[in-house]
């Protein structure tokens, strides 16, 4: 049995929810940043902005729409940024501990290992595709609000004053 390759691999199981976290990290500071740019330049233009569509009806809805739109995909993206419990693969004084004067054998340590990484690696991966599924909500309400603001905006050119 060749425990140390195995546990390689169960290690690299865990390496790659770990980066697959930072990924998720990092897009969920890119919409972020996105939403927030948007936001603040609907709130800037929101005094040009309401006044023109106020004559058009669709556009009116469409722009209140789009509004809350990008608030709902703001909370979500907050909501995949937060602070999420995540495995570690083994607390290492307890380990020590655990071990106390006996030394396990190479074979029996990784195979304790390899427990540890598969475990952490599963919940790791939960957490990983929680963060995930509100991203997409996050990115489907993003499309949504850009596309009611193109709607409002169609609609003012077309039936404006």
């Amino acid at each position: 049995m060749n425990t140390e390759s195995q546990y390689g691999f169960f290690k690299y199981l865990y390496d790659e929810e770990n980066l697959r976290y930072g990924c998720l990290e990092t897009r969920a500071r890119f919409y972020l940043t996105v939403l927030t740019f948007y936001l603040g330049a609907l709130a800037v233009s929101g005094k040009d902005l309401l006044p023109l569509t106020m004559h058009v009806g669709l556009a009116r809805w469409a722009v209140l729409a789009s509004a809350i739109f990008f608030i709902i995909a703001l909370v979500f993206c907050v909501t995949a940024a937060r602070i999420r419990r995540y495995e570690g693969v083994t607390d290492p004084e307890e380990l020590i501990r655990e071990e106390g004067d006996s030394v396990l054998d190479d074979t029996d340590f990784f195979e304790d290992r390899i427990i540890d990484f598969a475990v952490a690696a599963n919940r790791n991966s939960v957490q990983n595709n929680k963060v995930a599924n509100v991203l997409e909500w996050t990115m489907a309400s993003t499309l949504i609000g850009i596309g009611l603001h193109l709607v409002a905006f169609l609609a003012y050119v077309f039936k404006g004053p």
